[in-house]
């Protein structure tokens, strides 16, 4: 399974624990529309090698998630549209990572 889309507002940083248990194989994970936090985020960290994409828009996810981000080697787009996160215009909140 390359590809996960938990896109449901049932969705919480609970369910990240099983998302984090079979992260070595994600290459996409689309977590637009939960309930995810920064905190559900930091849990993915060292679990999803390979992820490439990863999908947060319309979630609450604030600036410490950039962080958490930032420790995902793999990633090469994060969907970071509308959600709390301070500083990011529209423009830069799909962000291409090198």
């Amino acid at each position: 399974m390359e590809y996960l889309d938990l896109s449901s507002s049932m969705i919480g940083d609970d369910s990240i624990e099983a998302v984090a248990s079979i992260g070595a194989i994600l290459r996409n994970l689309n977590l637009g529309k939960t309930r995810v936090t920064s905190a559900g985020v930091a849990i993915l960290v060292g679990h999803v090698p390979k992820l490439e994409n990863l999908s947060l828009s319309h979630t609450p996810v604030d600036d410490l998630a950039m962080s958490y981000i930032g420790m995902m080697p793999s990633l090469k787009l994060v969907d970071l549209n509308n959600t709390i996160i301070n500083g990011m215009n529209s423009f830069t909140r799909t962000k291409l990572l090198s």
